[in-house]
Order: structure tokens, then C-alpha cells, then sequence
């Protein structure tokens, strides 16, 4: 009898403490507060089922939340990354047990970037130099990770000052409106999280062609465009009072919630190992947020007293260096200038200053690596003068050699950023393009090599001299061979373009070639 007496007590005693003691997930809002309350109580139904005991949740904006970890009512946190590096050093929060998986169009995803964009037709909005003094529109500014300060350190780092003050639109919470904002005309730019812009297009809202993305960023296995590096997605921690028995098993819990299983389904985001914050406490101390924003105290006098000795004996040696320094200096600079003058004959065309075959070699296998990694293409342009050496009979060889030099100039102004040209001898040059998505892109250029290589040249001597160009090129990896190789069939191409009728390009073909051979 006893012994019921004391179950039955304990099984009151324990309905006590569930009605009692609830778990509390506090969750930082960025949504209203309806829409995060039904995106996040399936997460604290599924703890509570996994936890036996009830979990309270409480969605919060942030000064909300804030308040609310201040007065102890919080447990367990899930929040955007940099608030919840500002509450490990400010409430010495502990590491965090799990952190975010989105799963979005059938991607799971640990991280996330920052976006920006303009309108299409926003023709002097190019760069991260062009919004400077432009209006940029976002969800806020302190308090939007995803949403502005990404951005902002992208910009810090480019020497700019992020949008402040008049020059910043705040928005509200939403991203979406971010991008009416900006199509609207109200801003001339704006910030949104990494995935907003294609879940815009999917649902219909959005059309690709009215906007263009500034500083597109070239990230491996991310299925979004983003304008920043990718930092991780949210942590979810426990706060100090809560004990490492119950932290545990909520850790598993968390693990044990399948991005794919049924939970997922009805809306449960998924968990893995937590991540590493310091990409994101290097962005607050690059943009001097707190508790970053504070410059410690520390003047001339305390660094006299602490280092005196030191500071002395670095002044004396200074001073010894200076002097032997003088006649080093001296003479390392004869020694680099006469370095740098063998150097540049080594690799340079007496002649033009181009870039000569060895330098073009050493550039062309380079870029052949850097093509690779990036999955794009770059042409071999072999490129021959028509009619050069007629004019090189005629008027002489030093009038050929102005006609060479006015060519090679015009010819290398022709070219994109990035490209290369060389000539590798008597009337013969070559140019590698990069950075092409795929084989048209190549075109403009080629078209202006032809124009460049026809405008005629008065010579010093008052003569005007006219040559054309013939033109083959070849494209890698889709010619996949060595560098060698790619020269070769280059050539091939110029040879074809030469035999039907000069003035123009022609694109290698490998059946072709070998038919020929």
C-alpha cells in the first residue's frame, strides 16, 4: 500500500513539474510574428514529443529578445549568427549544440550569402564602386545579417563605406519588399539574403530579366547566386543555467531530425554539427560592431613606461640600419633595375613589348589551370597579317616595323581585361581569352582584332599603309589537348581562314583537320 502510495506521488510530482517547468526556445524573428510562430512550432511539438517534457515557444524581434534573455526566460536560442556571437561575448553563451540546415528547391544548405542587385536597365550600376552615394534598400542595417551586413563588410573591403543615413531604405522584415523597393525605382540598389531572388522567379513574381546581380561571387556547389563569401547558417545554443544532462539530449534530438524524413515534410528544418562562427566575429570586428566597437585606452605614456628599454634600443639600432641601410639601398636598386631589364627582354618582343612565346606559354598554361577550376573555356587566337610582307618589300623594314608596332597596340586595345596577347614572331601574334561561358562570347573580340588589324596606319613618312588579318581559333577544355597542341590548331584554323579569302576567323575542327591531313 505504501509502495502505490509513493508511485502515485511521484507521478503527481512529475505532472507538477511538466505543467511547472517548461522548456523555452526562444527564436529570433524575421518574419511576423503569426508567420514565426507557424514556422517554428512544429520544431518545439517534434522537442517536446523527443524531450518528453513541453516546450514553450516564444518568437521574439531582436530587442525583444534581448529583454527576454536578460530576464532569464529563454533556455534554448536559435539566432542569426552574428547576434548569437555578440551573446557568447557579452553572456558568455556557450558553443552551439547544432546549427541550421535549410533544405530549399531540394537543396540542403549549412550556409548562406548575401545579394547585390540592381535594376537591368540601371546602366551606371556596375560594380561595388557604383553605389557609392546611391540609395540602397534592405531589411535593416545592425540587426540583418543575411540582409546587410554581409554586404557592408564586401564593400568595407573594397575601400568603400557601406550605405548610412539617407543612403540606406529600411525596408522592414521582409526581403521581398527589398526587391519592389528597387523595381519600383523607390532605391537604386538593394541587399537580400542568398535564395530570395530565385524563390521570387520560381513563385512568378520575379522576372530575370529586370534585375542585374553586382560582385556575383563564383561558388562551387551553391545553387544561388550570392555577391558575398558564404558564412554559416544559424546556431541554436543553450543558455548557461541550463545543465549538460538535458543539452545532450536535446543535441540528439536535434541530429536525429532527418532533412528528409516525415517531420521534414510538414515544415521542420534539419540540424547538423555546429559549424564555425569566426568568419562571422571577423565580419563584426571589420565592421566594429559590438562588442567590437569599443577602442581600448592606451597612450604614449603607458607604451613609454611598459617599453622604454626596448623603445630605446630599437631607436639605436634604427639608427645603424639607416646608415648601412643608405648604401644597400643603393645599391639593390641598380641590381633590380638591371634584373628587371633582363627579365623583361627574356620575355618580351623587342619590338612591339608584347609578350613574347616563352611568356605566352607560361601565361596560356596558367590560364588552361584557372579555366579548369572555374568550369569555364578560354580561345587561342592565332592571328597573321595579311599582306604584310608585301609592304615589308616595298617600303622597307623599318616602315614594316611601324606598320608592326601601330598594329600590336591596336590590336591589344581591342582585347577584354584579363586577356593576353603575344606575338610570336615576324607578322604573327596570339591572343588568349578567358572567362568564357561559352563559345560566342568570343566574337565582339574577334571582330574587333579584324577591325584593329585593317584600320590603316600613316607611317612616319606620311605613307598610309592598309593590312587585314586572317584569324583561327581553337577553345579549351572543348580542344582538349596541351597548350602545344592548342597553338597548333589555332594555326590550322588562321591557315583555312587564309585559303578563303583572308579578312576573317575561322574555328578549328578536329574532323576537318583530320580529313585534311
Amino acid at each position: 500500500m505504501r509502495a502505490t502510495t509513493l508511485i502515485l506521488w511521484l507521478c503527481a510530482a512529475a505532472t507538477q513539474v511538466w505543467a511547472v517547468e517548461p522548456l523555452r526556445l526562444g527564436v529570433l524573428a524575421i518574419r511576423p510574428q503569426p508567420l514565426a510562430m507557424a514556422q517554428w512550432q512544429p520544431l518545439a511539438n517534434y522537442l517536446a514529443a523527443s524531450l518528453g517534457r513541453p516546450v514553450e515557444l516564444a518568437v521574439h524581434a531582436l530587442a525583444e529578445l534581448d529583454a527576454a534573455i536578460a530576464q532569464n526566460r529563454v533556455d534554448v536560442l536559435l539566432t542569426n549568427p552574428v547576434h548569437y556571437v555578440r551573446l557568447q561575448h557579452q553572456n558568455g553563451l556557450a558553443g552551439p549544440l547544432v546549427t541550421l540546415v535549410n533544405k530549399e528547391s531540394g537543396h540542403e544548405l549549412q550556409a548562406f550569402g548575401g545579394v547585390i542587385f540592381t535594376r537591368a536597365d540601371a546602366a551606371a550600376i556596375n560594380t561595388l564602386k557604383d553605389l557609392v552615394n546611391k540609395r540602397v534598400a534592405a531589411i535593416g542595417n545592425d540587426d540583418a545579417f543575411g540582409g546587410y551586413q554581409m554586404q557592408a563588410l564586401e564593400m568595407v573591403e573594397a575601400g568603400l563605406a557601406p550605405p548610412q543615413g539617407d543612403r540606406l531604405l529600411v525596408t522592414g522584415k521582409a526581403h521581398d519588399q527589398v526587391v519592389e523597393t528597387v523595381l519600383a525605382g523607390r532605391a537604386d540598389a538593394g541587399f537580400v539574403r542568398s535564395g530570395v531572388i530565385e524563390a521570387m522567379m520560381r513563385e512568378g513574381r520575379l522576372d530575370a530579366e529586370r534585375i542585374k546581380i553586382i560582385n556575383r561571387q563564383k561558388l562551387q556547389a551553391f545553387p544561388y547566386v550570392s555577391s558575398t563569401r558564404l558564412y554559416p547558417e544559424w546556431p541554436l545554443a543553450v543558455m548557461p543555467h541550463v545543465n549538460d544532462r538535458l543539452a545532450r539530449r536535446l543535441t540528439i534530438a536535434l541530429l536525429s531530425l532527418s532533412t528528409n524524413g516525415a517531420p521534414a515534410r510538414a515544415g521542420l528544418p534539419g540540424f547538423a554539427n555546429p559549424a564555425s562562427y569566426a568568419a562571422v566575429e571577423n565580419l563584426m570586428r571589420r565592421l566594429r560592431q559590438p562588442p567590437f566597437d569599443a577602442v581600448p585606452e592606451f597612450t604614449l605614456t603607458d607604451l613609454w613606461a611598459k617599453y622604454a628599454l626596448w623603445i630605446t634600443a630599437l631607436v639605436v639600432l634604427l639608427q645603424l640600419l639607416a646608415l648601412a641601410g643608405v648604401g644597400l639601398a643603393w645599391q639593390n636598386r641598380r641590381v633590380r633595375q638591371a634584373r628587371a631589364r633582363l627579365e623583361h627582354i627574356a620575355h618580351h618582343d623587342t619590338l612591339t613589348t608584347l609578350p613574347n612565346r616563352l611568356l605566352l606559354g607560361d601565361r596560356l598554361h596558367q590560364a588552361m589551370a584557372q579555366m579548369q577550376r572555374r568550369g569555364q573555356s578560354l580561345a587561342v587566337v592565332y592571328l597573321d597579317l595579311d599582306g604584310f610582307k608585301e609592304i615589308n618589300d616595298h617600303h622597307g623594314h623599318d616602315v614594316g616595323d611601324e606598320l608592326l608596332i601601330a598594329v600590336a597596340q591596336r590590336l591589344k586595345a581591342a582585347l577584354r581585361e584579363g586577356d593576353s596577347l603575344a606575338r610570336i614572331g615576324g607578322d604573327e601574334f596570339v591572343a588568349v581569352l578567358v572567362d568564357l561561358e561559352q563559345a560566342e562570347d568570343c566574337a565582339p573580340v574577334l571582330d574587333r582584332l579584324l577591325l584593329a588589324a585593317s584600320d590603316p596606319v600613316t607611317a612616319g613618312s606620311g605613307q598610309v599603309l592598309q593590312v587585314s588579318a586572317s584569324i583561327g581559333v581553337t577553345f579549351y577544355p572543348q580542344d582538349d589537348v596541351d597548350a602545344d597542341k592548342l597553338m597548333r590548331h589555332a594555326d590550322h584554323a588562321m591557315y583555312l581562314a587564309k585559303q578563303s579569302g583572308r579578312n576573317r576567323y575561322r574555328f578549328f575542327d578536329a574532323a576537318e583537320a583530320v580529313a585534311a591531313a
